[in-house]
């Protein structure tokens, strides 16, 4: 019984960190290449849990001491949940149930204090870019900030990608501008969306020294052209800039 017990006791404190670094990683993050796969890593993600949980569990600590509840044999309780057993058990578990409703509100409490705590700190960094400036600020998602040029000098407007597909033994090259991507919890690609796609036969490649020509690429039918990457073979991106307007006389700056 007060194994049991113990147990949910821990699952009951680590609760709050879970949710509070799923909202802290949101979509992107819970998507990571760096996802905690395998025992090592999931025992680092529930020690992290435990510590992300304690500042919830204080400031719900902090607001309930200034609220009127009901008496509660803690000591009997945690007596039990420490492993002694006997005459205190019955107490402890009739304690337990009878503090059932506060338990379960306190618990409710706890992931939505966790679950905004997590996303607000989230939405803190992102917006002012720290996550961009300070690499152990950024989520362990290494596609985000790849495609997002985090890495550039200046921030690139739209990334270009241009990848190697090969198909009935020809190589073709589709290039677009990325609208959306997915990958597998592993870290590799599931697939990328283009919009504006275009595509042509990796040997009607331009002679060296010849500018490039446009003429050799055909347009593709269709809104978005869905690259599916375990069918791709090598990906280049291209970061582009919109130029902004050129404050000239005849043509003023608004």
């Amino acid at each position: 019984m007060s194994l049991t017990l113990s147990a949910l006791l821990i699952i009951f404190i680590a609760a709050p960190g879970f949710i509070a670094l799923n909202a802290f990683q949101g979509r992107i993050g819970a998507l990571s290449s760096d996802g905690y796969v395998g025992d090592q890593r999931w025992q680092s993600y529930a020690i992290t849990s435990l510590f992300v949980a304690l500042p919830v569990h204080a400031i719900l600590i902090g607001l309930l001491a200034i609220t009127p509840l009901p008496d509660a044999q803690l000591a009997v309780a945690l007596s039990l949940l420490a492993g002694n057993s006997g005459a205190d058990a019955t107490p402890a578990l009739d304690d337990i149930a009878r503090n059932a409703g506060w338990i379960v509100t306190y618990l409710g409490l706890s992931l939505l204090v966790a679950g905004l705590l997590g996303g607000g700190v989230r939405a803190w960094i992102t917006t002012r870019n720290l996550d961009l400036k300070y690499r152990f600020l950024r989520l362990s998602n290494p596609w985000h900030y790849l495609f997002l040029g985090a890495e550039q000098p200046e921030m690139p407007d739209l990334a270009v990608l241009t990848v190697s597909v090969e198909m009935g033994g020809t190589t073709w090259l589709y290039t677009g501008i990325l609208d959306h991507y997915e990958y597998f919890p592993d870290g590799r690609l599931k697939y990328v969306r283009l919009v504006g796609a275009q595509r042509r036969r990796i040997d009607e490649d331009r002679p060296s020294g010849v500018d490039d020509d446009p003429a050799r690429y055909y347009t593709l039918d269709g809104e978005y052209l869905i690259v599916f990457f375990p069918d791709v073979k090598t990906m280049n991106i291209d970061y582009l800039y919109r130029i902004p307007d050129d404050p000239t006389p005849g043509n003023p700056q608004e």
